[in-house]
């Protein structure tokens, strides 16, 4: 069967892994398990070893080289991958590259961009969804401090499993308040906010390389790179008040300052946080760059790739392209109304509320999201920092998670996938 469809392992795995959505195909499962040990025990259990399996371990051959980028070719044996221009993957990479540092969570890989000539890291996440909890965010810091004090041009957040990241850890803020650990939870959040404002004021680009959902936490840790570098069928948004809670990782204060910001709200402040209130309220999710753009979800200088195979190369392309005289941006400040744009806000989810299109804890959760887009106890005459809206976003997702009906809808989520209205 095997030489019907190719000679090549590779065509093989490509096939499967495409065809079945597997994270692996069988030559790359066989080869992390070890040829040899898999024919030991084919043998142990007195089953026939395949023809295939038989010839490649006679000539001392595995399925992938571990040492280099090459794989088994039955007609001309072991052959350097040639995935076509424009495309490198990081599944051919790992096989003979070792991690710079890693945990079950997340791993910093070095990459050599000859044709660009330049040195990269790699931040993969590998958690189940690519959920984000705290071991995940270290080797992300970590990722960033190699960048700053090493020879390293710039700094690229991918992975190639179904999604970039579908969001922050539940599993971890539940964890906490179920104990009610609010200190925990706090500590949590602010050393998210610190990693995603260490990658945004890096003095060498970051690019975020996404595919599949990038939501929630997903979301923030990809906008508050220097640059997103999106696959067409991405599917980007916020969508935090599903489960009863606001954005907390940077995500509020993200949107409110790229519609801030923009010249159709110039002084216009209340206007740009109604609308970013509709856009967190409702969960408003893209389900592609083109999509994203009128939520600001996909900003000028994003880039949108057809092929999913391209993603690494072209972030590489954008590091290249940004590093050249790279400076970080200016930290954003922010005039907002207060509780006169609170107050707007309020009137908006009790008219929803007599439609029957949000129901009392409805209200409650955007009354919190209220508070964070207003900017709290603030008028026009003041400038509140960056840092000050990272503070609200906290506060107001902690007196959330303290509610049971939030802590419900957390655990439907977890258990059924499901959200759930209470």
């Amino acid at each position: 069967m095997y030489l019907k469809v190719s000679s090549k392992v590779t065509d093989i795995d490509d096939a499967l892994r495409m065809g079945f959505n597997w994270n692996e195909g069988p030559f790359e499962l066989l080869f992390e398990y070890g040829m040899n040990n898999y024919i030991h025990r084919l043998q142990d259990l007195e089953m026939e070893v395949p023809p295939l399996l038989a010839t490649m371990s006679r000539l001392k051959q595995e399925p992938y080289d571990s040492t280099s980028s090459r794989a088994y070719n039955h007609e001309e044996g072991m052959k350097f991958i040639n995935r076509g221009e424009g495309v490198r993957r990081l599944g051919d990479h790992k096989k003979y590259a070792n991690a710079l540092s890693r945990n079950y969570a997340s791993t910093i890989w070095q990459f050599n961009d000859d044709a660009r000539k330049q040195r990269l890291l790699v931040c993969e996440f590998h958690t189940k969804a690519n959920a984000l909890n705290g071991d995940a965010m270290k080797v992300l810091e970590e990722a960033v401090e190699r960048l700053e004090k090493d020879d390293y041009q710039g700094l690229v957040v991918y992975n190639e499993a179904m999604n970039f990241s579908a969001g922050a850890d539940l599993n971890t803020m539940i964890g906490l308040a179920d104990k009610e650990d609010w200190t925990g939870i706090d500590k949590y959040l602010s050393h998210f906010q610190s990693v995603c404002q260490k990658m945004r004021y890096a003095s060498k680009p970051t690019v975020s390389a996404v595919a599949g959902l990038a939501i929630g936490g997903g979301f923030e840790v990809a906008c508050q790179t220097s640059r997103m570098v999106a696959h067409m069928n991405s599917t980007l948004g916020l969508v935090e008040t599903g489960v009863g809670l606001v954005p907390g990782g940077g995500g509020c204060k993200e949107l409110l300052w790229r519609w801030t910001s923009d010249p159709d709200f110039e002084g216009k402040s209340d206007e740009a946080a109604l609308k970013v209130f509709d856009i967190i309220g409702y969960g408003l999710m893209a389900h592609s760059p083109l999509q994203a753009k009128k939520h600001k979800f996909f900003i000028e200088g994003d880039v949108m790739v057809l092929n999913r195979d391209h993603l690494l190369v072209e972030a590489f392309k954008q590091v290249h392209e940004l590093k050249e005289g790279y400076t970080p941006p200016v930290k954003p400040t922010f005039q907002l109304s207060g509780a006169e744009t609170k107050e707007k806000m309020h009137q908006v989810l009790l008219d929803l509320e007599k439609k029957n299109i949000i129901f009392g804890y409805d209200v409650d959760i955007g009354l919190h999201l209220a508070t964070v887009l207003s900017g709290g106890d603030t008028d026009p005459s003041k400038t509140l920092s960056e840092k000050d809206l990272y503070k609200l976003e906290r506060q107001s997702l902690i007196n959330l998670i303290q509610s049971s009906k939030t802590r419900d809808r957390i655990h439907a989520m977890l258990l059924s996938g499901r959200r759930l209205k209470n």
